[in-house]
């Protein structure tokens, strides 16, 4: 057979291959076939001879050679997206709170309280009408779950060497177990244990030791827990009336008679250049502090308070009204004027809680209620004496946790002493 080309597609010629148990085509054959498909086109594979699949997964090679670029660079672009977006966020988020937390950081905070001397405000004319009082049996003063108590104190000042005694005292009351805010006016005249001091006038203690002999006080003759402590001086609450844009606050008659009369000048110290009438009148942080602090009309200290609760309110309603930009606004023009003993945490979570209250959710009271007090002259103090610390104390309760803040309790309580007899010479209820 050398020197003769061998035909292997001669059937003789596979014929003795088979026989020989070889295959029947030759390497040279193969090798002419695999050259043929490689030159031509997919129709010049001859036989029953296919493509060879793709190895190990690979995808098939382009009519241009070079392999498919993966659909992975488009999701990295994408993922690329996402993170910077977040990245932005994340800046702003830390952005808005280091910005929140040095506003919240302009508020003034209360540290340990020193304490003075005592002293007697001795306003009264008269003898003395009592020498003891039946104080009762206070429960040990304990906080409630998803209740916040916080008392908000009236100040003409804000220097610690300068402490006087509070103008006002008004218990605001969170209870978001019956998604109520409740506020209680605290007399100012209510005559009361003092611990480490005589006995004395409720707001003699703040002026002895603070906020924490004012606190330690309410504890002992009420039997309430105070969680937190706010002191507002004249300032900011001008302030925050102002920035609001003034109040609409309706003045009786006696009311506008004594804001435009020369005695008011001489109280309040200021003179207002306007006429005030009977009705509704708009009025600005000055005017607003004033009408809050007028005295000696209508029933004294008794409509003082009603009208520091009234106009609370409208604070209240005017700022649940604002959007986020104006109440920012706000509380930028009067941290200054606030001093508490309140963390930025503790601020922001019972603002909240207090702003998402509606108007209809409002209790207000004060204490001593109608009936339940007599009047009363002591080492020359007017004072005011609960007729029962025990019943005082129940009701003080029933304001702040009953469902429905404490408005039948005090119907039942009212009715009940309305008809109490003292042994007092000059008490009045």
């Amino acid at each position: 057979m050398s020197g003769k080309r061998v035909n292997g597609n001669d059937p003789n010629y596979q014929a003795r291959r088979r026989a020989s148990g070889q295959s029947p085509y030759s390497s040279s054959n193969s090798r002419n076939r695999r050259q043929q498909g490689s030159a031509g086109s997919p129709s010049s594979h001859s036989g029953g001879d296919r493509p060879r699949p793709p190895q190990n997964g690979s995808r098939p090679a382009s009519s241009g050679g070079r392999r498919r670029r993966p659909r992975r660079r488009k999701r990295s672009r994408a993922l690329r997206v996402l993170l910077t977006v977040l990245a932005i966020l994340l800046a702003i988020c830390v952005a808005v709170y280091a910005f929140g937390q040095w506003e919240l950081g302009k508020i003034g905070r209360l540290g340990k309280s020193f304490f003075t001397s005592e002293n007697f405000e001795q306003d009264g004319s008269g003898a003395d009408t009592i020498e003891a009082v039946d104080w009762g049996k206070a429960d040990i003063a304990t906080s409630v779950d998803g209740v916040v108590n916080v008392l908000l104190v009236g100040q003409d000042t804000r220097k610690a060497e300068e402490r006087a005694r509070s103008d006002s005292m008004i218990l605001l009351s969170v209870n978001k177990n019956t998604n109520q805010l409740t506020m209680i006016s605290l007399m100012r005249d209510l005559y009361v244990q003092i611990p480490g001091y005589s006995d004395n006038k409720l707001n003699a203690a703040y002026a002895f030791g603070g906020f924490e002999l004012l606190d330690e006080t309410i504890a002992t003759n009420f039997g309430i827990a105070v969680d937190y402590n706010v002191e507002v001086n004249f300032k900011g609450f001008k302030d925050i009336v102002d920035t609001i844009g003034g109040l609409d606050l309706e003045l009786n008659e006696t009311e506008a008679e004594y804001m435009n009369s020369a005695e008011f000048v001489e109280d309040m110290g200021v003179k207002l250049d306007r006429n005030f009438t009977p009705g509704m009148n708009h009025l600005n942080g000055q005017e607003a502090l004033c009408y809050a602090r007028i005295r000696h009309v209508g029933n004294s200290d008794w409509e003082r308070t009603d009208r520091q609760r009234k106009v609370i309110q409208t604070i209240y309603s005017h700022v649940r009204e604002e959007n986020w930009t104006k109440l920012l606004d706000i509380y930028s023009n009067v941290a200054d004027d606030l001093t508490t003993d309140m963390n930025n945490t503790q601020i922001v979570s019972i603002a909240f809680s207090a702003y998402s209250m509606g108007l209809e959710s409002i209790n207000s009271y004060r204490v001593p209620a109608d009936h339940m007090y007599t009047n009363e002259t002591i080492n020359r103090m007017d004072i005011l004496v609960p007729k029962d610390w025990d019943a005082t104390r129940s009701l003080i309760k029933e304001y702040l946790y009953s469902e429905d803040g404490g408005a039948s309790a005090e119907d039942a309580a009212q009715k009940a002493f309305s008809g109490a007899t003292t042994t007092t010479t000059t008490g009045t209820t």
